[in-house]
């Protein structure tokens, strides 16, 4: 994979929850190979704990701590979420990085008056988010430069959850 240029696309809390095994991220960044994250369950549809679960497997293969954040200087959020967003980028042709021309507007606003985000500085806000469990910090996205959530709340998000509902009804009644 890593030979051929292509990325591997991990879905982490998907692959624990099938029992598909721990995936072999050394072996493929020791190659030189790239990964993403996502998700195609109903397990978890959130980057923080895919990027937590992915660190956690690799904990338990290998039995130490600090596994999948290999790169010099960087907290180990920041690290896998960087190499996570490389990969990803790669992966759909795109720019990103960087707020400048030519690179796509996908923004995410983490709120830091949250109780667990009070008072941390830079990495520490990133370490936090994907591994204190049960949080979600995230207060406004900006995708392809158009803001989609402002102040925790998506402008049709009453409907959304309406039509899931019904949607989730329906299923279950077999209709």
């Amino acid at each position: 994979l890593a030979t051929a240029g292509a990325v591997v696309g991990l879905c982490p809390t998907t692959e624990a929850d099938l029992g598909d095994g721990i995936f072999d991220l050394a072996g493929l960044e020791a190659a030189g190979g790239r990964f993403g994250i996502g998700t195609d369950s109903n397990v978890s549809a959130s980057p923080a704990a895919e990027l937590r679960q992915l660190e956690w497997s690799q904990r338990l293969a290998t039995r130490r701590r600090l596994v999948a954040g290999r790169q010099e200087g960087a907290s180990i959020g920041t690290s896998l979420y960087a190499r996570a967003l490389e990969g990803g980028a790669q992966a759909l042709g795109r720019r990103t990085g960087a707020i400048a021309p030519g690179c796509r507007a996908d923004l995410v606003v983490l709120d830091a008056d949250h109780p667990l985000l009070a008072g941390r500085r830079h990495e520490a806000i990133l370490d936090t988010w994907i591994f204190a469990t049960g949080i979600n910090p995230v207060r406004d996205v900006m995708v392809g430069g158009r803001w989609v959530i402002r102040e925790r709340r998506h402008p049709r998000e009453e409907t959304i959850l309406a039509e899931f509902r019904g949607t989730m009804l329906r299923l279950s009644t077999g209709l």
